[in-house]
């Protein structure tokens, strides 16, 4: 159940700025922006329970150039 993702940070990370770019893609910048603050929010509080995945996700969300990069491993 839930697949190896949650182990590896870089595979973590990927997921989780792809999942706000695709948010972006559909929405608008304003529906967007909070989305991705409210996904920032969830990741910092999981890093904050010692979680090494989330850590890295919550880096690369609060990095403005992290998102216009492009995706892949």
């Amino acid at each position: 159940l839930g697949g190896d993702s949650q182990v590896s940070p870089r595979l973590w990370t990927l997921l989780t700025l792809n999942r706000v770019r695709l948010y972006g893609r559909r929405h608008g910048p304003a529906a967007t922006a909070a989305f991705r603050g409210a996904v920032l929010l969830r990741e910092t509080s999981r890093a904050a329970l010692g979680r090494p995945a989330n850590r890295a996700a919550a880096r690369a969300l609060a990095s403005p150039s992290a998102l216009r990069a492009v995706p892949g491993p």
